[in-house]
């Protein structure tokens, strides 16, 4: 499609709802080093940070009583 000279560019603007998560997670980089070493390491990583983002955007009563138990599969994991 080739816009013309004659025609004017409108500017276009559109509102919608949301929200913005920042995280840093203490540690990610040592962890992710570890976990790349383990068999299925970088797996079991995703899917942990899949399910703790699943988690948030259902509310915050649906994940704070989840950490300690991803915390420690993860450990398990890394012991293994």
């Amino acid at each position: 499609m080739t816009i013309e000279p004659t025609q004017a560019l409108v500017p276009a603007m559109s509102s919608f709802e949301g929200a913005v998560l920042v995280a840093d997670i203490g540690g990610f980089t040592a962890l992710t080093e570890q976990l790349s070493r383990a068999d299925f390491g970088v797996e079991l990583l995703t899917k942990c940070i899949n399910d703790c983002f699943a988690r948030v955007s259902r509310g915050p009563t649906e994940l704070l009583p989840q950490m300690h138990d991803m915390q420690s599969g993860l450990e398990h994991a890394l012991s293994s």
